[in-house]
């Protein structure tokens, strides 16, 4: 047994010999619906395959798996049997199964008895005729026309030359389309198609190229007989053409006589029937078919089908039948033109058929066409089918025009019909789907929302009204497998879902830290798709070739901006030295914890704004969740410290200042009662002023502030000061020996005072009024010390804590 095949689905090439007991199979690259070169040659003796595709070469060393032979068995390749071509054979000569028929036209074939050297092999493959007459290659055993093979089935015998099989591999594969367009539509179309405008690089390609379309004039030729469009351009300051594809001059040239030169006027060129074979320089606005070079017949997909239908998905254009295009399926489909009608049937399946409906009796079948379909699985009669020139990267516009996909649904029309901005929304919604029912649970755990807040900006800090106002941006993130979305952008905003009320979305409900319902001002909302993962493998029975992904891995992304007003339970017993802690504590109602839960997304909270306000300043912002009552809760809290500089420079220095001054007052000669009575009195007025005037500006509360403790202490101090002048004032009367004298202040002192024994009679006595108010001078200095001793640590305390 010696089997090889060709896989081409596969892409693989295949020996099987000698009772399974040599396999080796190689990789290759078949082109559909295009001429292959294939050689094989089997050397048993040095256990070598050669194998030739085209112009790739593979040399295989194989081994013998000898398990199955006996000793001294010989490796053989027996006469006798059967020899079957194009066919897969399930049993000796039968077994054959429609399914395994090659759908395609073989050339040549020949089997040889002896093995080929490599040059042998490459010049049967080669198309020069020289090299077929190769008077080294031994007779071949079987040949298509040696009368050893017999045609079985449905085959068609035609005679072919080698030029024509050896055209499109010299060069490339030209289709000329039967209708009429400008230069430049016809430029456009050949790029759609994937392919250039043509240009015969000699003689010989001139003339199949000419001989070929020549059929076509009915329908392409105009008055001045231009038959199709050539692909040069002019350059009016050299006066010559030059190719399209690289800009170079003309190596091959064939105008008629007289116009062969570029103009103003005229600045493309046509082939010309007027002269045969001959080209000529024509205006660019006027008419003829476009003749489209490519490296291989063109590829068209077919979108739109359902997944049971029996129909090819894809075709390729090949040939002409009735003057018309011929669309060849990969398997057994075939499009053509019949009766003024495109119509699509089957080798395969007699009962299976479609016809396009419209009324553009010029209309190709490319595009979004609308079908009707007969024999097949699919349920729908009428399908609106896209058979499609544009490769997998691209989109194809209704039109039939091609972009990329990149520039689908970009908000700028890309498409000639502006085909590419309709139909862009972001998500589909199965049937089924319920707005009501929250997104599946994970496997043995809640789905996660995610939630983050933005704060922008703290708008008001009231300390009097227990009210905090701030700008927060929110959003909650979260994955609904029952969804799919297409044309995600990597930007989520750009992609906007337009009808939120389509698919589930969470109601999120704010409470401050007492409970209450905040006050909110909505300044914006939307709802997102944020694209976290790769698109799924295409789907060709979604008709648009939009790329599809899934909800299992990009998340919806729901966004709102508002002004939030909230109470804060604001505790003042240590003002202005204090620091507070405000909440805003964000819930999803009806959502328990078995089937959601909040949690964090990132850092959770953010603050962007600046941190410094009037009185205090923000230090912290955390995010803590979690759950009461079955349900999840975001308590997000806000840290703040008062900005006590302001206190310090108006308020507890003066007044530490006026007790200081107060305390110096003790020192004044102490005959001098009126000036010391009258600065201890306008400390202490002017303490109590300042006492007036601060509570008036912070919080009346049923607990003494911190300031408040201040102030009573100094205000207690000024006044046991003034009482220490009053009592030091007394014992100076009663020192006095009792004479009353009038004299005027200043003249009165300490030294017209009674004296004993040269000194004032007072002073040698322990209550003396000077030890009194040395005594006094120290006491206050010192209770002072201890006001500020204790103060300090506390507000110190208070400010870390």
């Amino acid at each position: 047994m010696f089997l090889p095949e060709l896989a081409p689905r596969k892409r693989t090439l295949s020996v099987d010999c000698c009772g399974h007991r040599v396999f080796e199979l190689v990789r290759i690259k078949p082109t559909i619906f295009a001429w292959q070169s294939i050689c094989i040659s089997l050397d048993l003796a040095t256990q070598t395959i050669v194998f030739i595709h085209n112009d790739d070469r593979i040399d295989v060393n194989f081994t013998v798996d000898r398990s199955q032979m006996k000793p001294g068995e010989e490796l053989l390749i027996r006469g006798g049997g059967y020899l079957t071509l194009g066919q897969e054979q399930d049993q000796p000569a039968g077994g054959f199964n429609r399914d395994q028929t090659i759908e395609g036209e073989i050339a040549d074939y020949r089997f040889f008895d002896a093995v080929l050297t490599p040059a042998q092999m490459k010049n049967i493959l080669s198309c020069d005729d020289k090299g077929k007459a190769d008077d080294s290659l031994p007779t071949p055993l079987v040949t298509l026309l040696n009368g050893h093979l017999e045609m079985k089935g449905p085959v068609v015998n035609t005679t072919l030359s080698l030029k024509d099989i050896c055209l499109d591999l010299k060069y490339g594969f030209v289709m000329l389309f039967p209708h009429r367009n400008t230069f430049f539509e016809a430029r456009t179309w050949c790029d759609n198609v994937h392919g250039n405008i043509t240009l015969p690089a000699d003689d010989e390609e001139n003339n199949v190229l000419y001989d070929r379309f020549y059929g076509f004039k009915d329908t392409c030729i105009d008055s001045l007989r231009r038959l199709y469009w050539l692909g040069a351009k002019a350059d009016l300051e050299a006066k010559e053409f030059r190719k399209l594809a690289d800009n170079q001059s003309l190596t091959y040239k064939n105008f008629r006589h007289g116009f062969d030169t570029p103009s103003l006027e005229y600045q493309c060129m046509t082939a010309n029937v007027k002269e045969n074979y001959t080209w000529s320089t024509t205006r660019c606005d006027v008419q003829a078919c476009p003749a489209c070079n490519f490296t291989a017949p063109p590829r068209l997909r077919l979108r739109g089908l359902c997944e049971a239908s029996l129909m090819d998905r894809t075709f390729y254009l090949r040939d002409y039948e009735n003057q018309q295009l011929l669309f060849e399926g990969e398997s057994h489909m075939y499009v053509k033109w019949t009766d003024g009608i495109w119509w699509m049937s089957s080798r395969m399946f007699e009962d299976l058929k479609a016809w396009m409906v419209s009324d553009d009796p010029q209309a190709y079948p490319t595009a979004v066409r609308t079908w009707r379909v007969q024999g097949d699985k699919c349920d729908e009669e009428e399908l609106r089918l896209l058979l499609t020139y544009c490769s997998t990267e691209e989109f194809t516009c209704f039109d039939g025009s091609c972009i990329l996909k990149t520039l689908r649904c970009d908000l700028a029309v890309d498409c000639p019909d502006q085909s590419d901005e309709l139909n862009c929304e972001v998500i589909n919604v199965p049937s089924g789907y319920s707005t009501r029912l929250p997104p599946p649970s994970l496997p043995s755990e809640p789905l996660p929302l995610l939630l983050s807040v933005n704060i922008t900006v703290i708008r008001e800090f009231d300390l009097i009204s227990f009210k905090i106002s701030a700008d927060a941006l929110w959003q909650l993130r979260w994955l609904d497998r029952r969804l799919t979305f297409k044309n995600l952008r990597k930007k989520y905003q750009a992609n906007l879902v337009e009808d939120r009320d389509v698919i589930w979305t969470p109601t999120v409900k704010l409470r401050d830290g007492t409970g209450s319902s905040v006050d909110s001002k909505p300044r914006s909302e939307a709802l997102y798709v944020a694209r976290m993962g790769e698109p799924l493998p295409d789907d060709d029975t979604i008709m648009l070739e939009d790329d599809v992904y899934s909800g299992f891995e990009n998340m919806l992304l729901y966004q709102q901006e508002q002004t939030i007003t909230f109470m804060c339970n604001f505790q003042l017993r240590m003002y202005p030295f204090d620091r507070q802690w405000c909440s805003i504590v964000f819930n999803v109602p009806y959502l328990t914890i078995e089937f959601g839960i909040l949690t964090k997304d990132g850092p959770g909270v953010l603050f962007l704004g600046s941190r410094r306000l009037l009185e205090y300043e923000l230090l912290t912002e955390t995010f803590t969740n979690f759950s009461k009552d079955g349900l999840s809760f975001v308590n997000v809290e806000l840290g703040f410290r008062n900005l006590y500089g302001y206190y310090l420079g108006n308020t507890f220095l003066p007044t530490i200042m006026l007790v200081i001054i107060c305390i110096c007052a003790l020192g004044f000669d102490l005959t001098d009662f009126t000036d010391r009575i009258m600065v201890s009195l306008t400390s202490l007025l002017v303490l109590a002023t300042f006492f007036t005037q601060t509570s008036q500006t912070i919080p009346r509360t049923s607990y003494l502030k911190l300031i408040d403790v201040w102030f009573v202490a100094l205000i207690c101090e000024d006044f046991f000061i003034i009482m220490a002048v009053v009592l030091v004032e007394w014992r100076v009367g009663r020192e006095r020996d009792g004479v009353v004298r009038v004299a005027p202040v200043k003249a009165f002192s300490a030294t017209s005072l009674p004296k004993r024994g040269g000194k004032p009679a007072w002073a040698s006595s322990f209550f003396s009024p000077a030890r009194i108010n040395s005594f006094f001078i120290r006491l206050f200095s010192v209770t002072l010390f201890l006001v500020l001793a204790c103060f300090v640590p506390i507000c110190i305390h208070s400010l870390d804590f």
